[in-house]
């Protein structure tokens, strides 16, 4: 009897993560299906931002560290937010870029990699889409490849204490 009981609720937790991995592979924007390219038009606040941090850096590390920070402080990820502000999933770059505060994770990291790829430190080769699961939903990060490193970026979870070369993943805060 327990024994059913346990294998249905393997069941539907499996097909729970099936169904939200399919649902975000397919639809959310660069999340999988849908990757974009990193976009030749961006805001000119965006593009002034960039040349800012680009001309303090001596170095890709350098403009990596002062990206992270930038963005980190101006953005940041939760999961019950993502869950309950869908409309962000789908919002274009310039509606995300006017955002200081919670945006959904791939969108965070989208604007990450717009950073390092226009900083000209970083082609959009050196950089992977990461998906994990993190309390039940899916998380996106960024996996870029620097100096023979691969190292994870985690953007929008630098306000719980991430790292450069760290990622959330599974019960994390």
């Amino acid at each position: 009897m327990y024994y059913m009981i346990i294998i249905w609720f393997l069941i539907a937790f499996i097909g729970y993560l099936l169904a939200i991995f399919l649902f975000a592979y397919f639809l959310i924007p660069h999340f999988g299906f849908r990757k974009i390219s990193v976009p030749n038009d961006i805001p000119e606040s965006m593009e002034d931002k960039i040349n800012e941090l680009k001309n303090s850096a001596g170095s890709p590390e350098e403009f990596l560290d002062l990206t992270y920070d930038y963005l980190g402080n101006k953005y940041h990820s939760e999961r019950w937010n993502t869950l309950l502000k869908p409309q962000l999933w789908f919002k274009n770059l310039e509606q995300i870029w006017q955002i200081d505060g919670f945006v959904p994770c791939h969108q965070s990291s989208f604007i990450f990699k717009i950073f390092l790829v226009r900083s000209d430190f970083f082609k959009q080769e050196d950089i992977k889409i990461k998906l994990t699961f993190l309390n039940f939903v899916i998380h996106h990060y960024l996996l870029l490849s620097l100096n023979g490193k691969q190292i994870p970026i985690d953007v929008g979870e630098k306000q719980n204490g991430l790292k450069i070369g760290e990622h959330a993943n599974f019960f994390a805060k």
